[in-house]
């Protein structure tokens, strides 16, 4: 009947797979991840939408102690029902990306930026990868001060462009190898001579 409304070829794939609409499954997500924060630290989680990629951002203050790269133990928990979700979803590609604002810096540990903003996003895919979600799925990016939200004017801009972001990619078929048991222990490389020592300009 041409009077009919033609049906949402999405809904038919639902019903064919028995899964949700892919939008519907992030939305979910996103609202879970704003459930799973505190109120504390909430204004510093954001998530948007790129391209029908799901991006996450993580800001600085909740993940990492200025200048430096460990987990902050109390963010933990968050991060955890995050890498749950991801785990479970397993059509998606992971990259996390670290990103800095233009503030310098010079220590042992991090003679640049890049080599802080790279290791920031190795060690939340470690972190992942430690909890379950299947290492081939995930890539890590640094970009150091040169990709920032807003301009490096003032003490707040700075701080909104020292974040982490946590993109989901719908992956084709053949994208995604078949799952491999869940690490048991993190990788023994160095991430700072593995990852870092590669984004020099």
């Amino acid at each position: 009947d041409p009077d009919q409304p033609k049906p949402d070829p999405a809904k038919i794939e639902e019903v064919k797979t028995g899964e949700k609409n892919p939008g519907e499954a992030l939305e979910q997500f996103k609202q879970e991840v704003m459930q799973a924060v505190s109120e504390k630290v909430k204004k510093d989680v954001s998530i948007r939408w790129n391209q029908k990629r799901l991006v996450l951002v993580l800001g600085e203050r909740i993940v990492f102690n200025v200048g430096e790269a460990d987990l902050l133990p109390d963010f933990k928990p968050a991060l955890k029902h995050i890498v749950e979700f991801i785990s479970s979803h397993k059509g998606y590609t992971v990259t996390v990306a670290g990103h800095t604002d233009d503030t310098p810096i010079n220590t042992a540990q991090f003679p640049s930026n890049w080599e802080l903003s790279a290791i920031r996003a190795v060690n939340v895919a470690k972190f992942m990868i430690s909890n379950g979600v299947n290492p081939h799925r995930i890539s890590t990016e640094g970009y150091s001060a040169y990709r920032p939200l807003q301009p490096n004017t003032t003490a707040q801009n700075r701080r909104t462009n020292r974040r982490v972001e946590i993109t989901l990619i719908k992956a084709q078929e053949n994208e995604i190898p078949a799952e491999q048991p869940a690490a048991t222990s993190t990788p023994d490389a160095s991430p700072q001579t593995a990852q870092a020592g590669n984004l020099r300009p």
